[in-house]
């Protein structure tokens, strides 16, 4: 049963039931995820321009096959230009959402790599 916190997430005075979500502190865990954050990152610098890799292809490279949602989280917070995130695309072929670093428009900067689209599938 998870614990439940009667905090600020209020809406017409009516207190939300939110889970409390207990974070691993352990230093393992923490070397853990900033190795992956590490693999993650070095992986997505590695796509050359007109290719790209799924979320879960990342994931898979990287060590957890199971953590593409985790990539995904870590190309959202980018900030570094280095780092081709526009590259990296749903596994259903959609190119998903970009933080819009290097522009407006994922499609678009993956046009100007020489991606090819079928519909809405980008194709190497």
């Amino acid at each position: 049963m998870p614990e439940w916190s009667n905090g600020p997430h209020s809406k017409c005075g009516v207190l939300a039931r939110v889970p409390r979500v207990r974070i691993p502190t352990s230093p393992h865990f923490l070397l853990f995820m900033k190795s992956f954050k590490k693999s993650v990152l070095t992986i997505v610098s590695s796509i050359p321009a007109g290719k790209v890799l799924t979320y879960s292809k990342v994931a898979a490279l990287a060590g957890n096959p199971h953590a593409a949602r985790a990539v995904g989280a870590i190309m959202a917070v980018n900030r570094d230009k280095k780092i081709p995130c526009h590259r990296v695309i749903k596994s259903d072929g959609t190119v998903g959402r970009y933080n819009g670093l290097r522009g407006k428009n994922k499609i678009t900067l993956l046009k100007k790599e020489g991606v090819v689209f079928n519909k809405k599938t980008p194709r190497n």
